[in-house]
């Protein structure tokens, strides 16, 4: 019994040195690799690509230093020299314009543009089919940079132009989108006209540029019952010259 006893405590002695969770020191685990995960969305660093820069008149993006505009043929024109000359004279003339942004520096106009993405299929079958296809932008991803030109500008054979975008002197849209992970952005857009007429170019671009005056709607008619009633309103300051005109018959 006594020899069993000693051989008992013999052996939690020798458990007690063993390593692990018997006793003693414990046995160190390979720490676990930790995986970085990768950064969402693109680091928006201005030296690595293009800021967008979007506002009413401005160039929209960072990588463009004045406003340049491309001109091409579609659907099967060919460019003019009529209609270079006309696209330069119609932005000379904008440039003139007090409303002109000065961050546009001197203006030009270059031969040559991308594909049109308006006419990638066919046209369009009703108005929001229209719609769509003008604003079939292409997608540019940070931290690639747009185009250099703010506007690509598409002369088109009449009859084509009016199968696509049917009477209007001019159809404009969106042709590139920047995008920085879940955000997009356009900025640059596109006018399509049947002709080189320096009217609709002029319009076009000043409408694209946000150069256009905004138009102010019909005023309403004032409520002249509170004045006949004595209620003091603002515009009832005027309601015994209105009364007059009535009385005198000059109203319409």
């Amino acid at each position: 019994m006594a020899l069993a006893v000693a051989g008992l405590l013999v052996l939690a002695a020798a458990l007690l040195f063993l390593p692990g969770r018997f006793g003693g020191e414990a046995q160190q685990e390979p720490a676990a690799v930790q995986l970085q995960e990768p950064t969402a969305g693109i680091d928006p660093t201005p030296a690595q690509g293009s800021r967008v820069t979007v506002g009413n008149g401005m160039l929209a993006s960072s990588n463009r230093t004045h406003l340049s505009v491309c001109i091409d043929g579609a659907a099967g024109a060919t460019l003019s020299e009529t209609a270079l000359t006309a696209v330069r004279q119609a932005l000379s003339e904008i440039r003139s314009s007090p409303r002109y942004w000065p961050g546009f520096g001197e203006p030009e106009a270059v031969e040559g543009c991308p594909a049109p993405s308006a006419l990638s299929g066919g046209p369009p079958e009703d108005a929001v089919e229209r719609h769509r296809i003008l604003e079939q932008a292409v997608y540019i991803w940070f931290p690639a940079s747009p185009s250099p030109h703010r506007l690509f500008i598409y002369v088109m054979p009449p009859e084509a132009y009016t199968t696509y975008f049917g009477g209007d002197p001019y159809a404009v849209g969106t042709s590139e989108l920047l995008c920085s992970g879940d955000v997009c952005a356009a900025v640059t857009g596109s006018i399509y006209i049947p002709s080189a007429s320096s009217d609709a170019l002029q319009q076009g671009l000043s409408s694209m540029l946000g150069l256009l005056p905004r138009e102010r709607g019909p005023q309403p008619t004032p409520d002249w019952e509170p004045c006949e009633l004595g209620t003091p309103e603002p515009w009832c300051e005027r309601y015994e010259e209105w009364k007059k005109i009535v009385d005198e018959g000059q109203a319409p």
